[in-house]
């Protein structure tokens, strides 16, 4: 357990035989690995018990073996799984979130996780890893008439969904709580035909499908992409990091200059970017200052690649796309960090994005104010870094890059080409992305909460009713007039509630507000909308502690011990009894000894 809560390897080039104690031995110069190492360790430091057990029981009787350690880390990891089962049971909705990756080992990992509210506080708790080969093996195995050298593995999204079902069977979960379904925005997932989603609704009639607002915003940004000198300008910077990191001495002149290490710019993630641009930016001077010390060198290599990256971001240019670029990621950069927190709800997520947009259509109705003032940054920054600030060179026909008419001036040149283009593309696909195509029953019960539903005519309040009569089938316990004034009810002590002011800010907030006796049906609708995720960040959380896990020297370890170990990492917090893992373990078979 020790070992697996700190994330520490516990097999070593030698892990069998008998287990060596004596200090002077010849055996202590091979490394048998974490595990006998501490043991070894407990008995030299005086562990008598320990000692004892392992010199006078049989060779099969020590319970060392990489088998029995494989059954306890099963044992463990059944202990951890009942824990979070029995939470959700209590918590009765629940939400679901899976991702896919591909690990070290070149193994398709699926990363299954949980999202629920209990006592008070939200959850999401990672649950399992799934090899998806291996299971389509194991399907394709059950079949006669197959031949498995005629398969090609294809992963789609009918196949994903029916892994998620047969898992969420397997762990006993109900699927008339499931009430939400959180993936990425790829089409083998959404697809309304044969993605994964749509499949795993046909099981769980009460699931949401909530798209990941984090995958949205990523790709909403990327569309920053399509103005050709934004997209030249990142490609500039990640020349001029790449330079720097694939050198010691140059990477040394350039921390001799910044003080610091440079952030390098995530290749699939733009909503990581952010840091590293905007990095990037402040640090443009002494960039500027390192490649032109550089550029003297007699190394004829790096002097002449520091010498074409000098001239790259030294024009106007480079500086004016990497200026507005940090403008629209400013606003951004708040709402990416805010959108991977697991105790976010619905409306939070809602009302950042629409901050978002708000603020954006903003600067773009005042682009001549804004992008004056960016001008003027970039403008005092090229004066003192004497580079010419001039627009580039035209054509009479041009039509590979923009070619705007009646140009008077540098700084309407830039704005018309790169900034007014930046913010259009980003504003028009958050719109599309963010818009009105949420799905109705998340909008009925969203429409729940206190200040939305004060806003409400009473026509509109009997549409929530009917909207949330239709999709529900748990619904069908209470009474159509029973919920209709509950709704009334709820509607006349929110307009009344401290004269209008203070209303909750939150979804838990507004769930302690809710009495279950008064308001019962609420109450449960309320939970659902908590229970939602908005985003897929937990699966990716996964995969970072996959990646530290699963390590080169590691690539063999088996699919049921590796879940255990990720159980024990990630869950800190769910205490694991001692004494009942050993019951436990010692009901799986007979053992040598009685434990």
């Amino acid at each position: 357990m020790f070992l697996g809560r700190q994330n520490i390897a516990l097999r070593g080039h030698k892990d069998y035989g008998i287990l060596s104690s004596e200090p002077h031995s010849s055996e202590t110069v091979i490394n048998e690995g974490n595990f006998r190492e501490i043991l070894k360790f407990r008995i030299l430091s005086g562990d008598k018990t320990l000692e004892n057990h392992l010199k006078n029981n049989n060779a099969k009787a020590t319970y060392i073996s990489p088998t029995i350690q494989n059954e306890l880390i099963e044992c463990i990891r059944k202990g951890i799984i009942f824990k979070i089962i029995k939470d959700t049971e209590q918590a009765k909705y629940y939400s679901i979130i899976f991702d896919e990756t591909t690990d070290v080992s070149t193994v398709f990992q699926m990363s299954l996780n949980i999202r629920y509210i209990y006592s008070g506080k939200v959850f999401e708790r990672f649950v399992t890893f799934i090899d998806c080969h291996s299971s389509m093996d194991n399907d394709n195995e059950d079949s006669d008439e197959v031949d498995l050298n005629q398969i090609e593995p294809k992963l789609t999204g009918e196949f994903f969904g029916d892994i998620v079902i047969q898992m969420m069977s397997k762990l006993g979960l109900k699927f008339d709580n499931c009430v939400g379904i959180a993936t990425d925005g790829c089409a083998v997932m959404v697809s309304t035909i044969v993605g994964a989603v749509q499949r795993i609704q046909q099981s769980t009639k009460n699931a949401i499908h909530c798209p990941c607002n984090n995958h949205a915003l990523n790709l909403s940004i990327s569309k920053s992409s399509t103005v050709q000198s934004i997209r030249n300008c990142i490609g500039i910077m990640e020349q001029v990091i790449s330079f720097f990191n694939a050198s010691a001495k140059r990477n040394f002149i350039l921390k001799k200059m910044l003080k610091k290490q440079f952030v390098s710019i995530c290749q699939t993630r733009w909503v990581e970017r952010h840091d590293s641009v905007l990095h990037f930016k402040m640090s443009l001077p002494e960039v500027i200052n390192a490649l032109t010390s550089i550029s003297k060198w007699d190394d004829i290599v790096s002097s002449s690649k520091a010498k074409t990256l000098l001239f790259s971001i030294s024009n106007c240019e480079f500086i004016i796309s990497l200026y507005s670029l940090s403008s629209v990621l400013a606003v951004t950069y708040h709402a990416s960090k805010t959108l991977q927190g697991k105790n976010q709800d619905i409306l939070t997520s809602s009302e950042v994005i629409e901050n978002i947009i708000s603020i954006l259509k903003n600067n773009r109705s005042d682009c001549d104010t804004n992008f004056q003032t960016i001008f003027n940054e970039c403008k005092d920054l090229m004066e003192e870094l004497d580079i010419d600030i001039k627009i580039p060179r035209i054509a009479g026909k041009q039509n590979n890059r923009s070619n705007p008419l009646n140009v008077n001036s540098c700084e309407q040149f830039y704005k018309i080409t790169i900034f007014i283009p930046l913010l259009d593309g980003i504003i028009n696909d958050m719109c599309r992305r963010f818009g009105n195509h949420e799905n109705q029953t998340l909008k009925a019960i969203t429409k729940l909460v206190p200040k939305h539903l004060v806003k409400l005519t009473n026509n509109e309040r009997k549409e929530i009713f009917n909207e949330i009569k239709n999709k529900y089938s748990f619904y069908k316990d209470t009474t159509d007039v029973l919920f209709e004034s509950e709704i009334e009810l709820w509607y006349t002590k929110w307009i009344h509630y401290k004269g209008g002011n203070g209303l909750p800010s939150n979804i838990i907030e507004v769930i302690d507000e809710c009495s279950d006796m008064i308001y019962s049906n609420i109450s449960s609708f309320l939970h659902i909308l908590a229970s939602l995720p908005i985003s897929v960040a937990t699966a990716e959380r996964s995969f970072s502690t996959l990646r530290r896990l699963k390590t080169w020297s590691r690539a063999k370890m088996g699919e049921e011990r590796l879940t255990g170990l990720a159980l024990l990492n990630i869950h800190r917090d769910i205490e694991v009894d001692v004494e009942s893992i050993i019951d436990q373990f010692s009901r799986v078979k007979n053992r040598s000894i009685l434990l």
